[in-house]
């Protein structure tokens, strides 16, 4: 009996373990990078060529789940104008320059 990573090396012509060694490499990294699992999946559909054909088409779905690193949320204040910003508009400048000092004089 032919050995199933022969069988899938001849499937498309070598595309698809072309495609799958890249998908696994890639789930691979992110694992690593993340800490997380990932998942790569390989499903193939035998569908025969006729009722007494010695013939089957060999279709394939090749899915990865790829776990993504997770950001930290990120805090931001709200203007009287109802603006976004980094900065509490509510909070004196602790370090003045003296061009603000002019211009509020």
């Amino acid at each position: 009996m032919k050995l199933f990573t022969d069988v899938v090396s001849e499937i498309s012509g070598g595309k698809l373990n072309a495609r799958a060694t890249a998908k696994l490499t890639e789930v691979v990294e992110a694992c690593k990078r993340t800490c997380k699992k990932g998942k790569l999946a390989l499903e193939l559909e035998f569908t025969p060529r006729g009722s007494d054909s010695k013939q089957c088409d060999i279709s394939f779905k090749l899915t990865a789940k790829v776990p993504e690193s997770t950001l930290a949320p990120s805090v931001f204040f709200i203007s009287g104008s109802n603006e976004l910003t980094r900065d509490d508009p509510d909070q004196m400048d602790m370090f003045r320059t003296k061009d603000k000092e002019k211009a509020s004089v």
